[in-house]
């Protein structure tokens, strides 16, 4: 039987996940800047200082960093076919916050054995809570794209595996 999944749809939108995460991590630091400082968003500044060159370029780090992360889980999800369900919402929110945290995580102990704790002071474990803003980075951007990406379960096939649970009944003559 010919599955209908939509197989690069879902690979090339997971794939791109960090690309959208790097823009809403700037977004929400111009917003916390405008509410809490009273600068006018970055966007609106001319010039080198400002405009939407500055999202493409938080996008593109965003790939850059975790594009091999991203690109398994996209394998991944493609593997096991995932479909819109809650369960596979909560998946994809699981999995990706925890491996952009993870991600981070094992980039910085690698590269800054000893003086992690410039970056993030009293940094000692993965539990670390200046840690959690890459998790919510990495879950709410997986998140969003699941509910554009992930497809709908026909219902041929809810039939068909219906059907393969319940027994047959056979007569005996």
């Amino acid at each position: 039987m010919k599955s209908n999944y939509p197989k690069l749809k879902v690979f090339l939108w997971f794939s791109l996940c960090p690309f959208f995460a790097g823009i809403i991590f700037i977004s929400v630091a111009e917003l916390w800047a405008f509410f809490k400082y009273g600068d006018p968003a970055v966007f609106h500044k001319p010039g080198w200082e400002g405009g939407l060159w500055r999202y493409v370029v938080f996008g593109i780090f965003g790939f850059i960093f975790y594009s091999i992360p991203s690109t398994i889980l996209a394998v991944l999800y493609v593997y096991f076919r995932l479909y819109t369900s809650i369960k596979n919402y909560i998946l994809v929110f699981i999995l990706g916050g925890g491996v952009a945290h993870f991600w981070t995580c094992m980039f910085v102990m690698l590269m800054y054995p000893k003086r992690s704790s410039i970056f993030f002071p009293n940094s000692s474990s993965l539990l670390d809570p200046h840690y959690f803003q890459f998790f919510l980075l990495g879950a709410v951007s997986s998140l969003l794209i699941s509910f554009f990406t992930l497809p709908e379960k026909e219902k041929k096939e809810k039939k068909e595996k219906k059907e393969k649970k319940q027994p047959k009944n056979r007569e005996i003559s």
